[in-house]
């Protein structure tokens, strides 16, 4: 995968059904094009991959230190859960595994929660 792609197809296969799957790769896709501040663009790409019931969004930055790499870190996971049909966010713990996050309730709608994201993570996310 390059940094300008924003989906990551070489995960294993998820849990999600193929059409939610469908329909959240487009939901995922418009987030990541259109999220990020145009002042970090040409510095700065989003992208996500699925991981089971989960997908998971990461960040990828031009690295500084004369390198001409990207640097990649996952920065949230939007995680289905069948039996309520509610996504939920999960925040990275910094020790390789995730957390509830504590700040944005479920939601029926990716969109919604992708939203509540932008809201309660620009300061941390693009700072």
């Amino acid at each position: 995968m390059t940094p300008d792609d924003n989906h990551d197809e070489s995960h294993a296969e998820g849990t999600l059904p193929e059409d939610l799957k469908r329909k959240v790769t487009v939901e995922m896709d418009r987030f990541c094009d259109t999220s990020r501040p145009a002042s970090l663009r040409s510095r700065t790409r989003l992208s996500f991959r699925f991981d089971g019931d989960a997908i998971v969004l990461y960040e990828a930055r031009r690295e500084v230190d004369g390198h001409q790499g990207w640097k990649t870190h996952s920065v949230a996971r939007f995680r289905y859960v069948a039996s309520s049909g509610r996504w939920h966010l999960d925040n990275p713990d910094g020790n390789g595994s995730w957390r509830a996050s504590g700040r944005v309730p479920p939601a029926s709608r990716l969109p919604a929660l992708l939203k509540a994201y932008t809201r309660t993570s620009t300061d941390v996310f693009w700072g």
